[in-house]
């Protein structure tokens, strides 16, 4: 079996392995006594819409490059984004509570709103947005790292829902799922 890249080929963000990596080693960091740190799981919306129906495979790609530079360079220390696969990004920030993922979220949002370089390669009633579901973790030793993941990625599903005006969605980690909110 093949081991999975580090880096991810397109953006040159770490991927899924750097990812896991950086998720036992969280929760390693004060055994005993953890530390909170949440995670984000971002979508890129209607990335699979355009491919399918444009045949837009090059302007979603050079979008990716660009949306991942904005995300690197918005990272305040200690965070980090790493990109799995596909549209996805997932971001590792550490020492943050429930209130503080929130409002990173709105920020990385904020951030990439009207960023899109190759806009027009986008139907009009279609914009390219991000969606991000919100998990934060209370203490980083007692984790379930896929739960986790699952769980940030479920709440980020959640807000491409439609009505859901792409807000992104929230919880505390619970070990066994756990409830969901509008922020």
């Amino acid at each position: 079996m093949k081991p999975e890249p580090t880096f991810d080929a397109l953006t040159g963000l770490p991927g899924w392995q750097a990812l896991l990596e950086a998720l036992d080693q969280e929760r390693h960091v004060s055994p005993g006594v953890g530390r909170p740190f949440a995670v984000l799981y971002a979508g890129f919306d209607q990335i699979i819409i355009t491919n399918s129906s444009l045949g837009s495979h090059p302007v979603n790609e050079r979008n990716l490059r660009t949306l991942a530079s904005r995300l690197r360079e918005g990272l305040t220390p200690g965070e980090a984004v790493f990109r799995p696969g596909g549209d996805d990004f997932i971001f590792l920030l550490p020492n943050a509570d429930l209130d503080h993922a929130v409002a990173r979220a709105h920020a990385i949002r904020e951030g990439v709103t009207g960023l899109w370089p190759e806009r027009k390669a986008y139907p009009p009633q279609m914009p390219p947005e991000l969606s991000i579901g919100v998990v934060a973790c209370p203490v980083s030793d007692v984790i379930d790292r896929s739960l986790l993941l699952r769980q940030a990625e479920d709440l980020m599903y959640e807000a491409k829902a439609p009505g859901n005006a792409k807000a992104a969605r929230s919880a505390w980690y619970s070990g066994s799922g756990g409830t969901s909110a509008n922020i």
